[in-house]
């Protein structure tokens, strides 16, 4: 069975993205933290191919289909993440981060 992760989709344990950039995809650059490096390709073993890394600070970018996924890892991961690119994913953030926020005042 196929299922869609934060943004990828899994088929009998393989991974692949779930839309391509020419189908509406949204394109998003991450600022990684070991540690998020890691998490992020453990659980998603596809997107090792798309990190790279410039001195001790590895970037992942790729094109998501929904904001939801990724966006939960980097709420996760608040000290370990930071959105480059992807003025989507930012709104989204804000608008979630402000719900989250109000929520536990």
């Amino acid at each position: 069975p196929s299922q869609v992760v934060a943004g990828v989709r899994t088929v009998s344990g393989f991974s692949a993205p779930a839309v391509p950039s020419c189908c509406g995809g949204r394109n998003v650059k991450l600022k990684l933290t070991l540690r998020a490096k890691n998490l992020l390709t453990e659980e998603f073993p596809i997107t090792s191919i798309e990190v790279t890394q410039v001195k001790r600070i590895w970037f992942w970018e790729g094109d998501v289909n929904a904001l939801e996924g990724i966006g939960r890892f980097v709420l996760g991961l608040p000290h370990e993440v930071s959105v480059e690119e992807g003025p989507k994913l930012k709104a989204w953030l804000t608008e979630n981060g402000a719900f989250t926020q109000k929520k536990f005042k």
